[in-house]
């Protein structure tokens, strides 16, 4: 009976901690970013930048890349 407390308890705790975690996929700002800006840009960043590339690509039709890119001289 105590092993199965403790699992409830750290499975209660480990729900509780990723909701109140932000969303990693969230906040990328490097859409249109020099290849200098990307690498000064922090991990968090990058990981929302490429989770929107791979999220435009997955949707295809709907919203294609060239909609939004805008290529920098």
């Amino acid at each position: 009976m105590k092993k199965v407390t403790v699992v409830v308890v750290l499975g209660w705790l480990l729900c509780v901690s990723l909701v109140a975690q932000p969303n990693w996929y969230s906040g990328g700002d490097l859409h249109v970013a020099s290849a200098l800006e990307w690498q000064q840009a922090g991990d968090a960043n990058k990981l929302a930048t490429a989770a929107d590339f791979v999220s435009t690509m997955h949707q295809g039709a709907r919203r294609p890349f060239k909609s939004w890119y805008q290529p920098t001289n």
